[in-house]
């Protein structure tokens, strides 16, 4: 009876240590922008997305002016990855290509100066955040072959130097350029996770008059 016993215990013991021994988990963040954003022009998504929303929003240091995606990668509860694609901190502003160069809308696609975020910073700002409820994120469970994929993705990413452009196609995975939404969001293109629910749910659809879209994709000069 004693041997069966211990026979017991060591079959539950070894099945435990195989239950339990990794986790791999994916985090999706969505930070929203201070304000609603009014897209008819360049002066009033300027003004809201800017001015009005540094003057109203409690995170006006950190306010992500049209909001903010990054991602967070785990392994056994412990963080690996937690970035986003950003600019540069010596990029010339959102304001200067609007104000100065003339961009308007056209500086959602202008390739800018890209860079990482830096986890510390966004670990300070998902901090404040909680306290107000201003961020949404979803969490998936994933395999040891999808964490395998992603971490493999974001080193390649970095090694073939895809976060030094910011913007531009967005198309990350071809190392044009991504916005926050689209380096995010390809994490999960690469494992096969895009469910047909996300994007019906989460993609909205901004119709921008081409006059009122500047820089290098028309060539156009749009005034405020």
């Amino acid at each position: 009876m004693l041997k069966k016993s211990l026979l017991l215990l060591v079959l539950f013991v070894g099945l435990a240590g195989q239950l339990f021994a990794q986790s791999y988990e994916f985090i999706l963040y969505s930070f929203p922008p201070a304000t609603p954003l009014n897209w008819s022009s360049p002066l009033k998504l300027a003004y809201g997305a800017g001015l009005k929303g540094r003057l109203v929003f409690e995170h006006g240091k950190n306010k992500h002016t049209i909001g903010h995606a990054f991602m967070e990668l785990r392994k056994d509860g412990k963080r690996v990855e937690l970035t986003g694609s950003t600019t540069a901190a010596d990029a010339p502003s959102d304001a200067d290509f609007i104000t100065k160069h003339g961009y308007g809308l056209g500086v959602l696609f202008a390739p800018m100066q890209g860079a990482l975020d830096c986890s510390d910073k966004l670990d300070g700002e998902l901090i404040d955040r909680y306290k107000t409820g201003k961020v949404m994120y979803i969490r998936f469970i994933i395999n040891e072959q999808a964490y395998n994929r992603m971490k493999q993705y974001i080193d390649e990413y970095r090694a073939k130097g895809f976060d030094k452009i910011y913007n531009g196609n967005n198309e990350p995975r071809k190392g044009t350029g991504a916005g926050c939404s689209a380096f995010a969001m390809s994490f999960l293109d690469i494992c096969g996770y895009i469910d047909p629910a996300f994007t019906k749910e989460w993609i909205r659809r901004v119709d921008l008059p081409r006059s009122l879209v500047g820089g290098p994709v028309t060539g156009n000069h749009v005034s405020l």
